[in-house]
């Protein structure tokens, strides 16, 4: 009887892990869903969808990590994204709805804004400071730190550095490092002897790796294939150039060395002859990321890793850069983090004046490249 007993305790507790853990899947299925359902280009979609990330947080009492991991097959976001949505969420001026129409929509902007003192940012807010139109640049400058102001004669902080390493990848490594450092203190170094070393190690390094992200993702795509992105990016490329702006222009078959003939073959059973509207309609219906549709829908990584392979190549520094900069406020937060850290690591090797969205002229590649 005792053991009869004891097996019906054993069977009822067994059922009873059986029932939470369906019931926790069911809750994850639900925030899945509840994200997703917020996962709109505005203010408020932002807040709902870390408001969500709170709640769930709370009631699986999870890490940022480890809901990462229970999310990510639905969802995708980096326990960093999850955090900082969670932490935007939290800011009373921003939660507040009655400022909504006043704040810019971008993940990365309002993430920034989240840092600036309490007080500080209502004020922002109600003297227009802060505003729709409102940069990311800008909102960074509202919480950084104010410059200290030394004597004349007084010992500068600048560290002159000399560096000796003789093998190439260590370089790179060494480099790699030393910028993680730098972003933990918010710090920036130049080349000493300005000959452009550390701009070469930063590019090189970035080349190898936005190469080796490309080849481990293109496999996955499904809808489109690499190539095909490529080729329906210099496509558009061509409709938005001088010689194809007109309304009867149609696509070539060969423009700046790319052939498009395959890509004509491919769009030319919807139309013989592929138009901007046309491809368009194209890249839209195979749901291939490109600049003729919106960019702040794009879902796919490996679209930004492409451009940032553009700009790092010096294949198209202008056009990667156009739109890594859009990028950065795409829907997806994801996409939108990825992109601000391609343009933090870019501004490491190119001039300066590309960190200002200034053109970059071939004088200045000369003297990033030296």
């Amino acid at each position: 009887m005792e053991n009869e007993d004891r097996y019906s305790e054993m069977q009822s507790a067994a059922e009873t892990d059986l029932e939470t853990e369906a019931t926790a899947e069911q809750r994850i299925e639900k925030y899945c869903a509840d994200i997703k359902a917020a996962h709109v280009r505005s203010v408020e979609g932002v807040i709902q969808m870390g408001n969500i990330i709170n709640e769930a947080k709370e009631e699986l009492g999870d890490t940022y990590k480890t809901l990462e991991e229970r999310l990510k097959d639905v969802i995708g976001y980096s326990s960093t994204v999850l955090s900082n949505l969670s932490t935007i969420a939290k800011k009373e001026a921003l939660a507040d709805s009655a400022n909504w129409g006043r704040l810019p929509k971008g993940y990365n902007t309002l993430y920034q804004l989240a840092q600036v003192e309490d007080s500080k940012l209502a004020d922002a807010i109600k003297n227009g400071v802060v505003n729709p139109g409102m940069t990311l640049a800008k909102a960074k400058a509202l919480h950084t730190a104010v410059p200290i102001t030394r004597n004349k004669g007084a010992a500068s902080s600048d560290i002159p550095v000399i560096l000796s390493l003789e093998d190439p990848d260590r370089q790179r490594e060494l480099i790699s490092k030393l910028d993680e450092l730098l972003r933990e203190y918010d710090g920036k170094i130049k080349d000493a002897d300005k000959n452009g070393f550390l701009a070469r190690c930063r590019r090189d390094s970035f080349v190898e790796e936005a190469l080796a992200k490309l080849e481990a993702t293109k496999d996955g795509l499904g809808r489109y294939t690499l190539e095909e992105m490529r080729l329906a990016e210099s496509a558009a490329d061509y409709f938005t150039s001088d010689e194809g702006k007109g309304k009867e222009a149609t696509l070539p078959g060969r423009y700046k060395g790319m052939d498009f003939k395959p890509l004509i073959a491919e769009v030319g059973a919807i139309n013989s002859s592929v138009t901007k509207k046309v491809l368009t309609a194209w890249v839209k219906e195979r749901k291939i990321p490109n600049q003729l549709n919106d960019l702040a829908r794009v879902q796919d990584v490996i679209y930004v890793w492409e451009q940032a392979r553009l700009v790092a190549e010096s294949v198209d520094e202008k056009g990667g850069l156009k739109r890594l900069r859009q990028l950065v406020n795409a829907d997806n937060p994801s996409i939108a983090e990825t992109a601000q850290k391609m343009l933090d690591r870019i501004y490491g090797f190119l001039p300066k004046g590309a960190a200002k969205g200034k053109k970059i002229t071939e004088d200045n590649k000369l003297r990033a490249a030296a």
